[in-house]
């Protein structure tokens, strides 16, 4: 059953407050393609499932570094 509570989309200033990023932070993540944006007229904006899915990625590559970085003998 769906969540009401959440809006199914938001713009790129509501990504920048939700995620706590920067706005250069928010478009370089488009532009690599790890965050999907869809336009209506002039206005960009970011479903909340895309948003989700791309916060999800990134806590699992971070996450994933202290152990790459224990495995490195300087």
């Amino acid at each position: 059953m769906p969540n009401y509570s959440e809006p199914a989309v938001m713009t790129v200033q509501d990504f920048i407050r939700w995620a706590r990023i920067g706005r250069t932070r928010v478009y370089e993540e488009i532009n690599s393609g790890a965050l999907q944006i869809f336009k209506i007229g002039r206005r960009t904006y970011i479903s909340t499932v895309d948003a989700q899915a791309w916060l999800d990625r990134y806590t699992r590559a971070h996450d994933a570094a202290p152990a790459l970085m224990a495995s490195v003998k300087l």
